[in-house]
């Protein structure tokens, strides 16, 4: 998922931080989700990990501590040495480990395009080899990253994009909380009831242009049968039908839907103005959702999703996604170490560990979702548990950047409308298709397209 964290992001940062200097050791491919074997003692290893994952989930870190600590403990000789990517050197980092080929035993990137764009760099080593397929086929979204019968990165959780709103602000403005919008003109109408009364409807921050972004999840899949459409409309330029998403967020920006300052906020800034009761609505993430909950009262809190109005088949699918993938580099020493670490991450202490330390859903079937009762927490894994989409998994990186997040920006500093958008990702499309032939070959094979 390409987030405000997220994706493909063109950065002047190129650092190559840290050099894995240990050799292999062997590890066990058990599928028990309760532990893994400690068959690492004999060998001292250090293991290097590079995780990115605050932008998605605020209390990640404190996982992040836990799990390496905790895998450190049942196995003596490792030692995981742990250090967060950014969204500014995400991918330049890693551009300068590999390049190199030295720095990080595992690496992060955003499922689907971005983790294929590594795998055609040959950058990247199969998990199928590494990893049982029992134990792998209860992680979630693995399809996400699947090329050419190999799986290539594995999951830690599951995130959505609800838009939450504050029961109170509804209320004042006239909204009843528990009848959602059912047309896309009754959407646009919350937008005039709460600006009536002095509210503003919804927060946003597009100064990066993820805000764009996250709507176009939403209003894109309204003009889909299946990600194919997208794909196909990168190889081809022909954007018509998928381009009307792009008429509706300008309308958003007609109904005076936005904040007036949504072009100088960050996407994270936007959180503390729903949280100090600014707006009625934001577009937030599992975590970020979470945060709102408790800073304005969960009695208060509500989430929605936007009602089916396009002519695509995707139009009710959710909008969620693994995010954030991780890998295990291509030139790693110690790669049956780093399947086994991530095997850990996985074992039923560590699924509930991840839930109690960050209140978000873990990318595992073998997760016992009775044992959640907060009724946020609640709301928040029954709508990912639909079927669900994620856009800009889809979309090649270059078309990510200059159409995607600059099309969006386009439309919310009023410098263009809907066609305008349009124009941007087919001029974007077709500039990718002439300067990358073999990412374009390799693209179609990964869409199924001759």
């Amino acid at each position: 998922m390409k987030l405000g964290k997220q994706k493909y992001v063109v950065a002047a940062v190129a650092a190559l931080l840290s050099l894995v200097l240990a050799s292999c050791s062997s590890s066990s491919n058990t599928s028990d989700s309760s532990a893994t074997e400690d068959t690492t003692a004999a060998k001292a290893v250090d293991l290097t990990w590079w995780w990115w994952g605050t932008g998605d989930v605020p209390k990640m870190n404190t996982w992040v501590e836990w799990v390496a600590k905790a895998y450190e403990d049942s196995h003596p000789g490792v030692k995981i040495n742990f250090e967060e990517r950014t969204d500014t050197d995400i991918t330049t980092a890693f551009e300068a480990a590999a390049a190199a080929k030295k720095g990080p035993d595992i690496a992060p990137a955003w499922a689907s395009a971005p983790v294929l764009t590594q795998v055609w760099a040959n950058n990247i080593e199969p998990l199928d080899d590494l990893v049982g397929a029992d134990e792998m086929g209860n992680w979630l979204n693995v399809a996400e990253n699947a090329y050419e019968g190999k799986t290539w990165a594995a999951p830690i959780y599951i995130v959505g994009l609800p838009i939450a709103f504050n029961k109170s602000l509804f209320a004042k403005a006239g909204i009843d909380a528990t009848k959602p919008p059912t047309t896309w003109k009754e959407f646009l109408g919350f937008c005039t009831s709460l600006n009536k009364a002095g509210i503003t409807p919804i927060v946003g921050g597009n100064r990066a242009g993820f805000e764009g972004s996250w709507w176009f999840a939403h209003l894109g899949k309204q003009y889909m049968d299946s990600p194919a459409d997208l794909q196909k409309a990168a190889l081809s330029g022909d954007f018509k039908r998928i381009g009307q998403w792009s008429d509706r967020f300008n309308e958003m920006f007609d109904s005076k839907c936005f904040n007036k300052d949504v072009n100088s906020l960050e996407l994270q800034e936007k959180y503390d103005v729903f949280n100090k009761g600014g707006a009625a609505m934001v577009l937030a993430i599992d975590g970020a959702a979470i945060g709102a909950s408790e800073a304005i009262g969960a009695e208060n809190f509500g989430t929605m999703v936007l009602p089916a109005f396009g002519d695509g088949k995707m139009a009710e699918y959710y909008t969620a996604t693994q995010s954030i993938s991780h890998f295990i580099t291509s030139w790693s020493p110690n790669k049956e170490v780093a399947a086994d670490f991530i095997k850990f991450w996985h074992t039923t202490e560590s699924l509930n560990k991840w839930v109690e330390l960050t209140g978000v859903m873990p990318a595992d079937s073998r997760f016992d979702q009775s044992t959640v009762t907060d009724p946020v927490k609640q709301q928040l894994f029954a709508l990912n548990a639909k079927p669900s989409v994620w856009l800009s998994n889809f979309e090649p990186g270059p078309v990510f950047e200059q159409a995607d997040l600059a099309g969006g920006q386009l439309i919310s500093t009023r410098k263009g409308v809907g066609k305008d958008n349009t124009a941007l990702w087919v001029k974007a499309s077709k500039g990718w298709v002439e300067q990358k032939p073999e990412e374009v070959a390799n693209f179609k094979k990964w869409a199924g397209v001759k």
